[in-house]
């Protein structure tokens, strides 16, 4: 099955958290073990968005909606937002 990516190069993923991979760049996939967890992080994305919080945007599947289901388990994909993250913004000595 050929993709909307012709003969280009493979995707290109790397895993940045246990639960988080960024795809091409472009996307965060994200795995959730609880539906409830994904939904909840939806609606917050959701909600900053309308108050134009600059925040990643919900890919959608369209069998699905919001997420999809596969392995027991849930996925986000959501539009990777550009800059780089702060994992530990405690001053030194805190």
């Amino acid at each position: 099955m050929q993709s909307e990516r012709g003969n280009q190069d493979e995707v290109q993923k790397c895993q940045r958290y246990p639960t988080v991979w960024e795809i091409d760049h472009q996307y965060m996939l994200k795995v959730y073990e609880s539906l409830e967890d994904l939904k909840r992080n939806a609606q917050i994305l959701t909600i900053l968005s309308e108050y134009g919080a600059p925040v990643a945007r919900i890919i959608k599947n369209p069998v699905q909606g919001d997420h999809a289901i596969a392995d027991q388990k849930y996925w986000l994909l959501t539009t990777k937002l550009p800059g780089s993250n702060m994992t530990d913004v405690r001053a030194p000595g805190m």
